[in-house]
Protein backbone atom coordinates (compact mmCIF):
# COMPACT_ATOMS: atom_id res chain seq x y z
CA UNK A 1 0.00 0.00 0.00
CA UNK A 2 0.72 3.87 -0.91
CA UNK A 3 -0.04 6.87 1.36
CA UNK A 4 -0.73 9.85 -0.73
CA UNK A 5 -2.87 12.75 -0.35
CA UNK A 6 -6.12 10.37 -0.93
CA UNK A 7 -4.73 8.20 2.19
CA UNK A 8 -2.94 4.44 2.52
CA UNK A 9 -3.67 2.48 0.33
CA UNK A 10 -4.88 1.86 -3.38
CA UNK A 11 -3.22 0.55 -6.34
CA UNK A 12 -0.45 2.63 -7.54
CA UNK A 13 0.95 1.85 -10.91
CA UNK A 14 4.41 3.70 -10.40
CA UNK A 15 4.97 1.21 -7.83
CA UNK A 16 3.08 -1.46 -8.89
CA UNK A 17 5.16 -4.62 -9.87
CA UNK A 18 4.68 -5.03 -13.93
CA UNK A 19 3.11 -8.68 -13.64
CA UNK A 20 3.65 -8.86 -17.40
CA UNK A 21 7.35 -8.88 -17.10
CA UNK A 22 7.49 -11.55 -14.26
CA UNK A 23 5.66 -14.04 -15.66
CA UNK A 24 7.70 -13.73 -19.03
CA UNK A 25 10.43 -15.04 -17.73
CA UNK A 26 8.41 -18.31 -17.31
CA UNK A 27 8.48 -21.03 -14.27
CA UNK A 28 9.91 -24.11 -14.03
CA UNK A 29 7.64 -27.14 -13.10
CA UNK A 30 8.30 -31.03 -12.57
CA UNK A 31 6.12 -33.22 -14.22
CA UNK A 32 4.07 -35.75 -12.26
CA UNK A 33 3.20 -39.12 -13.63
CA UNK A 34 -0.34 -40.86 -13.64
CA UNK A 35 0.26 -42.47 -10.26
CA UNK A 36 1.70 -39.43 -8.38
CA UNK A 37 4.80 -39.83 -8.86
CA UNK A 38 7.89 -37.34 -10.01
CA UNK A 39 9.12 -38.64 -13.65
CA UNK A 40 13.00 -38.44 -13.28
CA UNK A 41 15.41 -38.75 -16.03
CA UNK A 42 19.77 -38.69 -16.35
CA UNK A 43 19.73 -42.19 -14.29
CA UNK A 44 16.61 -41.44 -12.18
CA UNK A 45 18.69 -38.28 -10.93
CA UNK A 46 16.87 -35.09 -12.40
CA UNK A 47 13.02 -34.41 -12.43
CA UNK A 48 11.48 -34.09 -16.25
CA UNK A 49 10.71 -30.46 -16.07
CA UNK A 50 8.65 -28.10 -18.38
CA UNK A 51 9.26 -24.02 -18.34
CA UNK A 52 5.95 -22.34 -18.70
CA UNK A 53 5.03 -18.38 -18.81
CA UNK A 54 2.05 -17.22 -17.43
CA UNK A 55 -0.79 -16.02 -18.49
CA UNK A 56 -0.42 -12.40 -17.63
CA UNK A 57 2.74 -12.49 -19.94
CA UNK A 58 3.00 -10.29 -22.74
CA UNK A 59 3.62 -13.50 -24.87
CA UNK A 60 0.47 -15.31 -23.64
CA UNK A 61 -2.40 -12.73 -24.29
CA UNK A 62 -0.76 -12.58 -28.09
CA UNK A 63 -1.40 -16.16 -28.60
CA UNK A 64 -4.82 -16.01 -27.38
CA UNK A 65 -5.02 -12.66 -29.58
CA UNK A 66 -3.96 -14.54 -32.23
CA UNK A 67 -6.38 -17.47 -32.02
CA UNK A 68 -9.00 -14.73 -31.50
CA UNK A 69 -8.25 -13.51 -34.67
CA UNK A 70 -8.07 -16.29 -36.17
CA UNK A 71 -11.68 -17.31 -35.18
CA UNK A 72 -12.87 -13.81 -36.23
CA UNK A 73 -12.05 -14.49 -39.70
CA UNK A 74 -13.43 -17.84 -40.19
CA UNK A 75 -16.83 -16.40 -40.64
CA UNK A 76 -17.60 -19.23 -42.70
CA UNK A 77 -16.24 -22.05 -40.02
CA UNK A 78 -18.75 -23.36 -37.34
CA UNK A 79 -16.67 -23.00 -34.17
CA UNK A 80 -16.75 -26.50 -32.77
CA UNK A 81 -15.29 -28.69 -29.68
CA UNK A 82 -12.60 -30.03 -32.25
CA UNK A 83 -11.72 -26.21 -33.25
CA UNK A 84 -11.71 -25.00 -29.88
CA UNK A 85 -9.10 -28.12 -28.37
CA UNK A 86 -6.62 -27.55 -31.06
CA UNK A 87 -6.90 -23.41 -30.20
CA UNK A 88 -6.51 -24.08 -26.54
CA UNK A 89 -3.43 -26.86 -27.80
CA UNK A 90 -1.65 -24.26 -29.48
CA UNK A 91 -1.55 -21.55 -26.96
CA UNK A 92 -0.49 -23.58 -24.48
CA UNK A 93 2.25 -24.58 -26.51
CA UNK A 94 3.29 -21.13 -27.52
CA UNK A 95 3.63 -21.19 -23.50
CA UNK A 96 5.84 -23.67 -23.28
CA UNK A 97 9.79 -22.21 -23.78
CA UNK A 98 11.90 -24.96 -22.61
CA UNK A 99 11.76 -28.52 -21.56
CA UNK A 100 14.49 -31.22 -19.90
CA UNK A 101 13.83 -35.03 -19.74
CA UNK A 102 12.04 -35.36 -22.91
CA UNK A 103 12.78 -38.43 -24.89
CA UNK A 104 11.30 -40.47 -28.01
CA UNK A 105 12.42 -44.00 -28.48
CA UNK A 106 15.79 -43.15 -26.47
CA UNK A 107 16.46 -39.90 -27.97
CA UNK A 108 16.82 -36.99 -26.79
CA UNK A 109 13.07 -34.83 -28.06
CA UNK A 110 13.85 -31.14 -28.86
CA UNK A 111 11.95 -28.17 -27.17
CA UNK A 112 9.74 -27.59 -30.69
CA UNK A 113 6.66 -26.14 -30.88
CA UNK A 114 5.71 -29.72 -32.68
CA UNK A 115 6.85 -31.96 -30.57
CA UNK A 116 5.68 -30.27 -27.59
CA UNK A 117 2.13 -29.92 -29.26
CA UNK A 118 2.99 -33.80 -29.92
CA UNK A 119 3.52 -34.58 -25.93
CA UNK A 120 0.84 -32.23 -24.88
CA UNK A 121 -1.77 -34.07 -27.62
CA UNK A 122 -1.36 -37.32 -26.49
CA UNK A 123 -0.57 -37.04 -22.59
CA UNK A 124 -3.60 -34.77 -21.16
CA UNK A 125 -1.70 -35.04 -17.59
CA UNK A 126 0.51 -33.01 -18.87
CA UNK A 127 -1.53 -30.53 -20.32
CA UNK A 128 -3.42 -30.39 -17.18
CA UNK A 129 -0.25 -29.33 -15.27
CA UNK A 130 1.07 -26.93 -17.83
CA UNK A 131 -2.11 -25.41 -18.13
CA UNK A 132 -2.25 -25.18 -14.35
CA UNK A 133 1.33 -23.82 -14.21
CA UNK A 134 0.23 -20.92 -16.00
CA UNK A 135 -2.59 -19.67 -13.80
CA UNK A 136 -0.50 -20.28 -11.01
CA UNK A 137 0.37 -16.33 -10.66
CA UNK A 138 1.58 -16.50 -7.17
CA UNK A 139 4.55 -18.70 -8.40
CA UNK A 140 6.00 -15.91 -10.69
CA UNK A 141 6.45 -13.22 -7.87
CA UNK A 142 9.74 -12.52 -6.75
CA UNK A 143 9.36 -14.25 -3.37
CA UNK A 144 9.30 -17.64 -5.91
CA UNK A 145 12.04 -17.00 -8.00
CA UNK A 146 13.82 -19.78 -7.40
CA UNK A 147 12.20 -21.13 -11.02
Amino acid sequence: MTEGKEGVGGFDLATAAPVSELEETGQWIEIVGTEGEVLLWDNHTKPVRIQVIGSYSKTYRKLMHTQTTKAVKRKTTQITGELLARQRLEVVAGSVQSWEGFYNAGKKLDCTRDNVKLVLDNYPYIMEQVEAALEDHEAFSPANSSN
